[in-house]
């Protein structure tokens, strides 16, 4: 499995299960951000089973300014990224990076 950029990666094995459905409990949170690649993200994401969680948000990228201009909805390590411009599951992950602007839901346990 590749690692692009040292953004993304994708576990082998059972260590990470989704933890339920997207309407599963929890506080849910609407990230918006313009238009990014993974260059400019700002965040690792771990995909297992097609599930994603933060595993690192960077000093500098769209989440990280984010996160700058609402901190009552920063992104965390350990959210999970729950829906992506409308898609949960399966192909969130190319959803990531091609998007004029980026809708994403991430939970927070």
């Amino acid at each position: 499995n590749a690692e692009p950029a040292g953004r993304l990666h994708e576990a082998q094995g059972t260590a990470h299960t989704c933890g339920g459905t997207p309407e599963a409990v929890g506080v849910r949170i609407p990230v918006s951000l313009p238009g990014t690649d993974k260059e400019q993200l700002g965040m690792d994401v771990l995909f297992a089973k097609g599930c994603g969680w933060v595993q690192r948000v960077s000093g500098e990228g769209a989440v990280p300014r984010w996160n700058a201009e609402h901190p009552d909805k920063e992104v965390r390590v350990g959210d999970q990224i729950v829906f992506v411009n409308g898609t949960s599951r399966g192909d969130m992950l190319p959803r990531l990076w091609k998007a004029d602007t980026l809708h994403m839901v991430v939970r927070r346990g």
